[in-house]
């Protein structure tokens, strides 16, 4: 016998529900996070000194996604989990990491710049490298069509 701890309250919301709800988070809320952060903060000049960071993002999912098809092409991988090997490699963390090394370092008053000024700053890099993976994990994950390669771990209702 098989156990395994599941959160969710049957018949109270399905597969295609949850689907749902988490593409709303991803389409929805994300973008819309990093527009008002960036948005007052950031204007079109700024954003396009600040290509470093954009390069520097795009770069890293490439590489990764280079390594992604070395890896499923030199070791048997079952066909269904090549595409969610290859984006997995790809996204990375992007995200949370850098939001929460920044701020930890924000808030530490051993380092010179600790004020709220440099720490809105701080968190406004962060939040254009996030737009720029966004804005390249998304049409990534459709064109590898990972939603449907995630079928495979979907449990029985």
């Amino acid at each position: 016998m098989q156990r395994r701890l599941e959160f969710k309250v049957p018949g109270l919301i399905d597969v295609q529900a949850r689907r749902a709800l988490s593409r709303l988070a991803i389409d929805v809320f994300t973008p819309a996070l990093m527009i008002s952060k960036l948005g007052l903060h950031i204007d079109a000049g700024q954003a396009l000194a600040l290509w470093p960071i954009g390069a520097n993002v795009i770069l890293a999912h490439l590489t990764g996604l280079f390594l992604g098809w070395v890896h499923t092409k030199l070791l048997p991988t079952p066909d269904r989990l090549v595409n969610i090997i290859r984006v997995s490699t790809a996204i990375s963390n992007t995200g949370n990491l850098p939001l929460v090394m920044v701020m930890s370092s924000v808030k530490n008053p051993n380092l010179p710049f600790n004020s709220a000024a440099e720490a809105e700053l701080a968190v406004t890099y962060v939040m254009l490298g996030w737009f720029y993976a966004t804005m390249v994990q998304m049409p990534l994950g459709e064109y590898h069509d990972v939603d449907n390669s995630l079928d495979v771990f979907d449990v029985a209702e």
